[in-house]
């Protein structure tokens, strides 16, 4: 099945162009360092990548994550072989860039302050590589298949295997028998043939086709669900309800049998709820894609359902997330996120009765895409010093709060988007933030109280086009 991640972000795009050209928020860019391999311009449609190729969902899954750009503006080059310093950082990046054990560089050949050197520093701290010798790394060395799969290997722990595949027949006593063999009994050779060359030079297309599989994680259970959250990861629902409160309940007894170190425990008011921290490049997704398949519910009044601390680049797509104690009696939100960079959510149904739909503070950017927000108790959405958020083609329905839009030192821009029954005051903003709707439908009595705010056409913007 064809992923969407080609289509996941575009949306953004397009929402931040028709805001800077209307004038409604300050321009605004940010620039990260970004030196990958072919020093490329992200985009989302590449002439030479059909869609029929076996690498067309691992390349736009790799911009998605940030693991790398194009060559050009509309190019990836697929068949442009990888160095060993370019394949390394892709590894990093996909796994969240994690810190380097040691900034003790031994590598004469790694310059301090190259864009591999982080990278490199972190994969030798954690035994996935060792270098060419003692002192060099050669990292300008085209990378083999057996490289990069003993690569993956040694970072998943180098897990026992066989070692006697068809493709080891002519190399069972080699340094990368096992590799290769785990590497086919993990699916990451299923478009490989009859044969694997381990010293063919790996491509920009097959560097990528096998990080996308190694991440991609399957689970159909809260245990498994829990156990399988950490940077780098696709974490994939199977149809069903995930009660996150009976599990937690399960772990806080006498005698704790679980460990996560992105999972804290955190008591609240009337019981716990379970914190995610410093996580990077993360997506959980229903594994059908329809969020009326995949629940995750907590019970206690003051949880939130899904909370993220310090994480950055977190996917949530095809998921019903809420509360299940009836409405009005919540102090926790749906989705919660505090110090953290992007928060993409896409084609989610996010029900109270949470006290907002989306509450965030101190972050970066909240990206939300054809997702409903419902039946919450105090509000929809509470931001205090976002630097963007932006809803695109959501509906947002049956509440009665207290302010249903909240937005203090961040730009809101509800675009496309459906507001129904609901009551309250519509929209707070304090004098360092902006909200703006673009093209949306409103009842005739909100728009009236918007439009009646002294805040408007100053930080409260509506646009029809």
């Amino acid at each position: 099945m064809k992923s969407i991640n080609r289509y996941f972000k575009p949306w953004l795009v397009l929402g931040l162009a028709l805001v800077l050209a209307l004038g409604m928020v300050p321009a605004f860019a940010y620039e990260a360092d970004e030196p990958a391999a072919g020093e490329g311009t992200t985009v989302y449609y590449f002439s030479d990548v059909p869609e029929d190729s076996y690498f067309f969902d691992a390349v736009y899954w790799a911009l998605d994550r940030y693991v790398t750009n194009g060559t050009s503006e509309d190019t990836f080059s697929p068949e442009l072989v990888c160095t060993r310093g370019q394949v390394m950082t892709f590894l990093w990046r996909a796994k969240g860039e994690p810190e380097p054990f040691s900034t003790e560089n031994p590598f004469k050949d790694v310059p301090a302050g190259s864009y591999y050197e982080r990278a490199v520093l972190w994969a030798v701290g954690t035994g996935i590589t060792n270098g060419t010798s003692a002192t060099t790394f050669s990292p300008d060395k085209v990378c083999n298949y057996a490289e990069i799969l003993t690569f993956l290997w040694r970072f998943n722990g180098a897990p026992e295997t066989t070692g006697h595949t068809h493709y080891t027949e002519g190399w069972p006593d080699s340094w990368y028998k096992d590799a290769i063999s785990w590497a086919e009994e993990d699916e990451l050779l299923e478009d490989a043939g009859d044969a694997v060359d381990p010293y063919q030079p790996c491509t920009r297309a097959r560097t990528v086709t096998w990080l996308y599989r190694d991440a991609q994680i399957y689970v159909d259970s809260v245990e498994e669900l829990m156990d399988a959250i950490g940077p780098g990861r696709d974490i994939h629902l199977a149809p069903g309800t995930y009660d996150l409160t009976s599990w937690i309940n399960e772990k806080v007894g006498d005698s704790p049998d679980w460990d996560n170190p992105y999972v804290i425990l955190e008591e609240v008011y009337d019981g716990y709820e379970a914190q995610i921290h410093d996580l990077r490049n993360t997506e959980f997704s229903s594994s059908t894609g329809d969020p009326k398949n995949v629940k995750i519910i907590v019970e206690p009044r003051y949880a939130d359902v899904l909370s993220f601390y310090n994480c950055d680049n977190i996917m949530l797509r095809g998921l019903t997330l809420g509360h299940s104690p009836k409405k009005g009696s919540c102090a926790g939100s749906v989705v919660y996120m505090k110090d953290c960079g992007e928060l993409w959510i896409n084609d989610c149904d996010l029900y109270g009765c949470g006290t907002f739909g989306i509450e965030a503070e101190d972050s970066i950017g909240v990206y939300t895409a054809d997702t409903v927000i419902r039946d919450c108790s105090e509000g929809l959405v509470q931001f205090n010093n976002v630097v963007m958020s932006h809803f695109f083609r959501c509906t947002l329905k049956n509440t009665e709060g207290g302010t249903l839009i909240f937005s203090n030192g961040t730009w809101t821009l509800f675009e496309e988007c459906d507001f129904r029954n609901l009551s309250g005051n519509p929209v707070y903003v304090e004098e360092d933030g902006q909200v703006s709707f673009i093209n949306c439908t409103m009842e005739k009595k909100m728009m009236q109280e918007i439009m009646n705010s002294p805040l408007y056409d100053e930080n409260v913007f509506i646009r029809v086009e």
